[in-house]
């Protein structure tokens, strides 16, 4: 960033010092002197402009953010893009850059960070993650992890006299829904696995033609055709009457594989999440937002990054100003 454009930006955040939070506080952490903060967001803008604007370009009105313009920074055109609402040309470098990618990685990394955090905070122990709305979300996954392996008798117990008449009926709505969308699917999954039957057949009776071998032929066919089959499957699991044999298994067999599989469902619908695959949700209420950074990992990678940019062959460090090289940030 330009020696003039940087002046710019930290005049800006001189004159308004007092109206920008440098960082969140701890209970009982004190507010640092005014002259250390300047110091701190200095070097931050000297080294990354990008982690500049993710933690304090909201202050930064348009003029100011103007100055960053120029950089042709994958994680600086991403913050801009959100600050301004402006989708700037120049803000998509050549794809082949290999700096691009980088930067691409490195945001891909604090969004997908961000995220995990709030998972945590917000809705790892909420009824987001519940049995009922995870199943709303995705029918097919529960039933092949979880509502499969429940017996009817339970999928249809009765309510408790704690839900009220106006819950029974939507629980209702929704229990049709699900059991309407899953019905669906299976239907789609029936006529797929019959007509990749029929192309099986059609190509065995092909070979068998052109095979003088034919007993030989035929079983090597009907192992082919029984991988390829199986591999085509959508839902892994075995059945239940495969895994258990009503008199075999015994119920604490029962029961733990009902929750290994319960714990990959819930696993796979955080996963979802986390790649951005939950369509209702307001991703850019956590995407943009550095309260879910963690602030003392990210403090190490700052100083990686100003350590790895020592000159290899100088034993003395780079001209540091005022600064210590820490950021306790």
């Amino acid at each position: 960033m330009e020696i003039e454009k940087q002046a710019a930006v930290l005049t800006y955040v001189k004159e308004n010092i007092a109206s920008i939070v440098f960082k969140p506080l701890h209970a009982g952490e004190q507010e640092i002197p005014d002259i250390d903060k300047l110091q701190k967001m200095e070097q931050v803008l000297r080294e990354d402009p990008g982690l500049f604007l993710s933690k304090w370009g909201r202050y930064l009105p348009r003029d100011v953010l103007s100055q960053f313009e120029d950089l042709q920074d994958y994680e600086v055109m991403f913050y801009l893009r959100k600050l301004v609402q402006h989708d700037s040309p120049s803000a998509s470098p050549p794809a082949s850059d290999s700096r691009t990618r980088r930067k691409s990685s490195k945001t891909h990394t604090l969004i997908h960070n961000r995220r995990f955090e709030y998972l945590k905070r917000h809705l790892r122990e909420s009824s987001y993650f519940s049995d009922e709305t995870m199943q709303m979300r995705e029918p097919m996954l529960y039933e092949q992890y979880v509502g499969q392996y429940v017996s009817e008798e339970e999928k249809n117990a009765p309510f408790g006299s704690d839900v009220n008449l106006v819950q029974r009926v939507l629980k209702d709505i929704d229990r049709d829904y699900v059991n309407e969308q899953v019905k669906m699917q299976k239907e789609i999954q029936a006529e797929q696995e019959e007509e990749e039957e029929e192309e099986e057949e059609e190509e065995e009776e092909e070979e068998e033609d052109n095979d003088e071998d034919i007993a030989t032929n035929e079983s090597e066919m009907s192992h082919n055709g029984s991988t390829s089959f199986g591999g085509a499957k959508t839902f892994s699991s075995p059945p239940w009457n495969q895994m258990f044999n009503e008199k075999e298994k015994d119920v604490e067999s029962m029961s733990a594989f009902q929750q290994s599989q319960h714990d990959e469902f819930v696993r796979l619908m955080e996963e979802r999440f986390l790649d951005g695959k939950d369509t209702e949700f307001d991703y850019s209420a956590v995407d943009y937002n550095e309260e879910y950074d963690d602030l003392e990992e990210e403090e190490r990678d700052i100083q990686e990054r100003y350590f790895d940019s020592e000159d290899p062959q100088d034993g003395n460090p780079p001209a540091m100003s005022v600064y210590t090289g820490k950021l306790d940030y």
